[in-house]
This record gives structure tokens, C-alpha cells and sequence, in this order.
């Protein structure tokens, strides 16, 4: 587990960006996909929706993480460091996404090209452990309550 998910889960990361949404307390949380468990600090989309706001959460959820991976694409295609699989750390592996971030924003800035051929190849990702189900029960207490004011707001 990396310093910032302890922090989000805390609450001490961007603590003072609170939202009220539908009588909810929205704090800063991270995107995952189905893997992942719903937790009120981790939101994914609706399994099977049926109403158009929850069709809506999940068109911007996954435009967002797309959005997210497409940088993280960049990234690995200039600093190469973000592709290799042997830094194990998840806290160094947090300070160096950061730093590509960084360095990501000043090539944009200065209108540094990006060459399509630094791309790298997809890398297959092995998961550890038993697979989670894909649906919400016995997600975390009041994380059906933060997507729901989420998707109400939108």
C-alpha cells in the first residue's frame, strides 16, 4: 500500500477539498476498474446500470481513467523508468510518477514534440491474490452512497 492511498483513506491528503454532494460527504478518491472493491475513497463504475445517472457516472468515470491511462502512455514513452517492473517500492513508484507527471507538464509547456514511436508496448499486468467479484456487494460501508451523490451531480 503506497503513502498517498494511507493518506486518502485517512484523510489527511486534500483534506480541506471536501464536497457536499446530495447530503454526502465527498472527499478526495482514486478510479479503479472492476478489480477493485467500491470503497468510499476508491470509486468504479456501476456493474449493471439502469438509470441514465448512473449510465452518465460511468461514461465520465471511464473518459477520466482513459484520459489517465493516455498520459500514463506518454509518460511511459518518454521516461522508460515508469515501464520497468523492478521497482517494487509503491511509495518510490509514486514519487516517480509524480516527477514524469511534472516533467510531462513542462514538455507540453514548451511545446516539446511527442515521437508516436517512444510508445512502448502494452504490458501484460499479473494480478496476486484471489480475483475480486465485479459487483458491489459487500463493498465499503457508505461507498454506494459518495458514487451515488457523484453521479447525481453530473
Amino acid at each position: 500500500e503506497s503513502s498517498l492511498r494511507r493518506r486518502i483513506v485517512a484523510g489527511t491528503w486534500l483534506h480541506d477539498t471536501d464536497d457536499i454532494l446530495e447530503d454526502c460527504c465527498v472527499k478526495p478518491y482514486l478510479i479503479g476498474d472492476g478489480a477493485f472493491p467500491l470503497e468510499r475513497q476508491l470509486m468504479k463504475c456501476y456493474t449493471n446500470p439502469q438509470f441514465d445517472h448512473q449510465h452518465l457516472f460511468n461514461k465520465a468515470l471511464t473518459s477520466t481513467r482513459q484520459k489517465i491511462e493516455h498520459a500514463f502512455g506518454k509518460y511511459k514513452g518518454r521516461w522508460h523508468i515508469i515501464v520497468y517492473n523492478h521497482i517494487k517500492d509503491p511509495t518510490f513508484i509514486s514519487d516517480v510518477a509524480i516527477v514524469c507527471a511534472a516533467l510531462h507538464n513542462i514538455c507540453e509547456r514548451a511545446n516539446c514534440p511527442f515521437n508516436d514511436r517512444w510508445n512502448v508496448a502494452p504490458v501484460e499486468y499479473v494480478r496476486v491474490g484471489p480475483a475480486l467479484p465485479p459487483h458491489d456487494p459487500g463493498n465499503q460501508p457508505g461507498s454506494c452512497d459518495v458514487r451515488y451523490a457523484l453521479s447525481q451531480s453530473l
